[in-house]
């Protein structure tokens, strides 16, 4: 079986990424590996022209192999997230041609393979074995990467997925759980949207053929329209009445015991995003209205940069991939 070039998911996470993975895998020709952060490693090893050193594509194609088996939901539990199911049999037989394909019996020169060779051979081989034609994956920042990606698949499809984005810094906000939830701050986020938005609209200008901006709330809104865009441009096979409800709810902060009231954004917080993407966020047709500026929630910022810099602080000064993600912010910036 020949498979297409691949279905790439891009956008900001917190922005739905996962219910379209979910969405596209519900169709009976694609498969799609959910959250696959696998050209961060490309990157950080320097290995976009070949691998330096045969443990490099050792440790490439692992990662790849062991997200197969955790999106599988074989030894995992089910669920959105884990929506590129396989039958323990299906696993199996995935697991053992993936065994066989290169780097397997560390021969051949590392310099001479290429790092989507890899991605393809394994993600194809998971996707041949449960009987689709189509493969990809979502990661939300490969925007970055898409002028790679698209050098080594000139027909690869992104589809990229954006949320309002006071929505999603809200998401962000009152994520339960830390250390993640020190990663919010309303400054940061603001510029990763925009900066999202703005590499949306140059690469779609550059590849319009392939690029497609789907908007969080209207696959939640206008769930068979949307369904419809995507099949056209993909294209693909997904049911026309899917039900999104059916597929579950991947939301991380919403709490039974906490009232809508108290997961709002302060006022300063909405002028500081509207100063920094509001341009962006009206030309790709999210609401317009403007905050006026307001000094309610300064008390609650002062705490937000206190503990947003500690925890970056430190993660900046001993990983190497944080400052490279750092780097692309703010040379995108």
């Amino acid at each position: 079986m020949k498979l297409n070039n691949p279905t790439v998911l891009v956008g900001l996470p917190r922005s739905g990424s996962t219910l379209l993975t979910r969405v596209l895998n519900e169709c009976p020709d694609h498969y799609l590996l959910n959250d696959l952060y696998v050209l961060q490693d490309v990157d950080s090893t320097e290995s976009w022209e070949g691998f330096s050193q045969y443990e490099d594509a050792v440790a490439i194609k692992k990662l790849l192999s062991d997200m197969v088996r955790h999106r599988s939901a074989v030894h995992s539990p089910k669920g959105i997230a884990n929506s590129a199911e396989m039958t323990p049999e299906q696993l199996q037989t995935a697991e053992s041609k993936m065994a066989d394909l290169w780097p397997a019996d560390g021969t051949g020169d590392p310099a001479e393979q290429k790092w989507n060779d890899v991605v393809e051979s394994v993600i194809s081989t998971a996707a041949q074995t449960v009987g689709k034609s189509a493969w990809g994956w979502n990661t939300p920042q490969d925007y970055h990467h898409a002028e790679k990606i698209i050098q080594a698949w000139p027909n690869a499809r992104f589809v990229f997925m954006l949320r309002d984005p006071r929505t999603m810094l809200k998401s962000y906000k009152f994520y339960p759980k830390r250390p993640a939830a020190d990663r919010y701050h309303p400054l940061a986020q603001s510029m990763a949207w925009r900066n999202a938005a703005r590499a949306f609209l140059k690469l779609e200008a550059k590849y319009p053929e392939h690029f497609m901006l789907v908007r969080y709330e209207d696959i939640v809104a206008e769930t068979r329209r949307e369904i419809e865009r995507l099949n056209a441009f993909l294209p693909a096979s997904i049911p026309e009445d899917l039900n999104l409800e059916s597929l579950g709810n991947n939301s991380s902060y919403a709490r039974k015991d906490q009232a809508p009231v108290k997961r709002e954004l302060t006022p300063l917080e909405l002028w500081i995003s509207d100063r920094i993407l509001y341009r962006e966020r009206v030309k790709l047709g999210f609401e317009a209205a403007k905050n006026p500026f307001s000094l309610s929630g300064v008390f609650n910022l002062l705490k937000t940069t206190w503990r947003f810099s500690k925890h970056y602080g430190k993660l900046v000064m001993f990983d190497a991939n944080i400052r490279r993600r750092v780097g692309h912010l703010l040379k995108a910036s």
